[in-house]
């Protein structure tokens, strides 16, 4: 059996992913074995327990025949939509989100299954079908796809979540025949969305756009949807930042100024600059650290794990585990680069974009570089519903040159 899923497996790409899993494991016990809370001290456990489900995910993935994935990735992109729906009709709230369902003991997030529904159903669609900004028909049904699970999250609330459907959405479709101009034509509207806070900056952009649109599209209904989708962003944000709840207002002015509320929605951002600048070059060792020890740093165990690895091993640890997420991402495209199959070579962009902006996203978050998000670090998070997706990920990905042997 195990000589049998050495040749079916990458094995570069399985011993990073258990790198990364075993010092996310030491992080864990590291920030809360000290608790004075019971259950908090027994999250290193439950995470041992999640690291073993989520090796029955990785080898189930891995042995699953390639054309399962395929007939199947519609099927089980509704059975997710499902899911996400049932979470609006009868989720469980937690901390003021609704994003789980409550299965007996277990605890289900059906967002994670839809992140990979969504890249399943988008890979099938896109091997298929040829798309162009040109023939912007041809992008109705990839963008409806993406749109109806990211709605249904953001109904949550789980903004964070909802946008790692926009990453990797957009890397497949360059990844499936778009130029990078189209793409960025694609994705304008959000661009406009984040600089319109800044009226000069959002002009900018715009009469950039412009030009640069009427330069590479020749398409005149296509120029005047996305001109027109970006000046109304432009131009409605204003409006709609009045319907904001109060805790996504807060976190994007204490983004511009961590400092307006230190105790607050501030105080994560803070502690967690502590906690990485104090450990410096080195590192203050495994288990040390006032920041840690003491828990000035809330969620230090889930979306602020990058602290802990700062404060402990300091910049020569925060390096070495980036380019150990750099060497798995690269080989991920290496094995999507490789295969001769577009359906499953998609499918690994996507997985392999997902990994990329869950990375980003988390690190920038810990030292200030962007608002606190909510999305954990791959393997190196407390978690039990996302180590387990990443792994199920890895596993499908790693094991992709004997797929396409059997496609």
């Amino acid at each position: 059996m195990l000589a049998q899923m050495k040749h079916r497996i990458d094995l570069p790409a399985a011993f990073i992913m258990y790198g990364l899993i075993m010092i996310g494991i030491a992080l864990i016990y590291s920030a809360t074995h000290l608790d004075q809370d019971v259950f908090i001290r027994n999250l290193f456990h439950n995470q041992l327990a999640w690291v073993v489900l989520g090796t029955a995910a990785f080898y189930i993935t891995a042995i699953i025949p390639s054309r399962t994935y395929y007939d199947t990735a519609y099927l089980f992109y509704a059975f997710t939509l499902l899911l996400l729906v049932l979470v609006v009709v009868k989720g469980t709230t937690a901390m003021g989100a609704t994003r789980w369902i409550v299965l007996g003991p277990l605890r289900l997030q059906p967002s994670e299954l839809a992140k990979i529904g969504t890249v399943f159903a988008l890979a099938r669609y896109l091997s298929s079908k040829p798309v162009s900004l040109e023939k912007i028909s041809s992008l109705i049904v990839p963008f409806a796809m993406v749109m109806v699970p990211m709605l249904l999250i953001v109904k949550q609330p789980d903004l964070s979540t909802a946008l790692v459907f926009c990453a990797f959405t957009a890397v497949m479709l360059f990844w499936g025949g778009l130029s990078l101009a189209e793409v960025f034509f694609l994705l304008s509207p959000i661009l406009s969305l984040i600089l319109a806070f800044h009226l000069f900056l959002w002009a900018l952009f715009f009469i950039i756009l412009f030009f640069t649109l009427t330069r590479f599209c020749r398409n005149l209904s296509v120029i005047t949807i996305i001109l027109s989708l970006n000046f109304m962003v432009g131009i409605i944000l204003p409006m709609a930042w009045g319907k904001l709840h109060d805790y996504q207002k807060n976190r994007i002015l204490t983004f511009v100024d961590p400092q307006r509320d230190p105790s607050g929605a501030g105080y994560q951002v803070l502690q967690s600059q502590v906690a990485i600048g104090s450990g410096k070059f080195l590192g203050k060792g495994f288990l040390e650290g006032t920041q840690t020890r003491l828990s000035f740093l809330p969620e230090q165990h889930t979306d602020f794990i990058f602290s802990v690895l700062g404060e402990q091993f300091g910049f020569i640890g925060c390096l070495f585990v980036l380019l150990l997420f750099l060497a798995l991402i690269l080989r991920l495209f290496f094995l999507a680069g490789e295969g001769n199959n577009r359906f499953l070579n998609l499918c690994v962009i996507g997985v392999a974009a997902q990994l990329v902006f869950h990375i980003c996203v988390n690190t920038a978050m810990t030292v200030g570089m962007m608002p606190v998000t909510g999305l954990p670090l791959p393997f190196l998070s407390y978690g039990g519903n996302f180590l387990i997706s990443c792994m199920a990920l890895v596993g499908f990905a790693a094991s992709i040159r004997k797929k396409n042997q059997e496609y």
